[in-house]
């Protein structure tokens, strides 16, 4: 198992030498970026955050995020506009929408995020979320500067999750957020414990790495199949957007790996035309599609095409097609697949809908009008109708012009 971890390590993990070059280069930025904001006469302090600030960074797979520190001096409102200001330095900044907005870069082969938050000390004084990420970062990089062993042993995490498909705490994945993983293997001490105590997770388990206590006082509706507490937000969830399909997840693949160790849990597979159409087996007829996402911030577009794809479940179920499976795919640029293995099962020419109960009798009237054969039983209205779809295609492709898809996603068609 040591010898696959080192050989991933080898593979993924970014050199010594290519990570001082890149350090040179965001040095730069923040350096031009430093005498832009002291020509203005604005005081902000930049600091490096994510997972270059750790250094835990995987070949050809970063982002660098940048946070810039205001004084506490300057109004809430003020924060975008000085930003802004500051980084007129740089062509081609995008501006981009969240719980406070922000900007995005590519520089120089390098894709920045320039995150405007609160100089703080104490989470209290926090007036937005983002101005606590620095003090996660802070937390973590202690963490390392005591066990530099830390840094390969969350990256083995994070490429694990990737490959399993359960990275980010975005909407649209509800998977193990950068910070979470953090967390973990803080509180496991290496990525073979985490696997080895995860196959043992129950529901609601509880990670406490700093001794919080109970997350009785939580809100409700954030409690997730793993608590895992904030280490600097006591009363905080780090994992509330967690999701018990991705949770169900990771402890099946942790159990999987541990009984027949291998590489192979470390690589994304890439999903294929030609593989989604070898699983579909001689029992269903697999309804694949190929879509265009809309450009925009990830996690929007990515929850746009997570309600297509409910929206097309929902209504093949709604017509009384079997789904027996389904899933989708997406580059995190502008390809995706989605894939619905329907069972081959003939549908009769007409199907009963349930109307009114017949005591309600100006309903009743209404449903017995637009229903010439309808019939009592129990004491409600029920309705023989024709079937508009007898074939998943036919419905799919319906809900494929249609104005929920079309609001979604740039192009759908099905293909094959």
């Amino acid at each position: 198992m040591d010898r696959i971890f080192r050989d991933v390590l080898s593979e993924k993990k970014l050199s010594a030498a290519d990570y001082g070059l890149l350090m040179e280069k965001v040095g730069k930025v923040i350096q031009r970026l430093e005498g832009s904001f002291l020509d203005s006469g604005i005081k902000a302090e930049i600091m490096l955050g994510g997972s270059s600030a750790k250094g835990t960074l995987l070949k050809g797979d970063f982002d660098c995020d940048v946070f810039v520190r205001f004084d506490r001096s300057y109004p809430d409102e003020e924060l975008l506009e000085m930003l802004k200001t500051g980084l007129k330095c740089f062509r081609n900044v995008e501006r981009v929408h969240g719980s406070r907005d922000y900007f995005q870069l590519m520089l120089d082969s390098v894709f920045y995020e320039f995150v405007p938050v609160i100089k703080i000390n104490n989470p209290v004084q926090a007036r937005n979320i983002t101005d606590i990420s620095p003090l996660h970062v802070d937390w973590i990089r202690a963490h390392i500067s005591r066990d530099k062993g830390l840094v390969d042993e969350i990256l083995l995490a994070k490429l694990f999750c990737k490959a399993q498909g359960i990275y980010g705490a975005e909407s649209y994945i509800s998977g193990f957020s950068g910070h979470v993983l953090d967390i973990l293997i803080v509180y496991y001490g290496s990525f073979k414990r985490l696997l080895e105590h995860a196959v043992d997770w129950k529901l609601h388990d509880v990670i406490d790495v700093e001794g919080h206590g109970s997350y009785e006082s939580m809100n409700s509706s954030k409690i997730s199949p793993l608590v895992v507490f904030d280490p600097i937000q006591k009363e905080r969830n780090a994992a509330a957007a967690l999701g018990i399909e991705k949770f169900e997840r990771f402890r099946k693949q942790a159990s999987r790996f541990l009984s027949s160790p291998s590489e192979s849990f470390f690589k994304r597979k890439k999903v294929t035309y030609a593989a989604i159409r070898k699983m579909a087996g001689s029992d269903v007829e697999a309804v694949i599609l190929k879509l265009k996402a809309l450009s925009g911030k990830r996690d929007i577009v990515g929850s746009k095409l997570l309600k297509v794809f409910n929206h097309i479940n929902r209504n093949l179920e709604m017509h009384d097609f079997i789904v027996a499976g389904s899933g989708w795919d997406w580059d995190r640029k502008r390809d995706v697949l989605m894939w619905f293995y329907v069972r081959k099962e003939k549908l009769c020419t007409h199907r009963i809908v349930e109307g009114p109960p017949v005591k309600v009798k100006p309903h009743a009237r209404n449903f017995q009008k637009l229903h010439a054969d309808s019939f009592e039983k129990g004491g409600r209205l029920y309705a023989r109708v024709r079937r508009e779809f007898l074939r998943p295609k036919a419905l799919v492709k319906s809900l494929l012009m249609g104005r929920f898809v079309r609001e979604r996603v740039a192009e759908a068609v099905i293909t094959g």
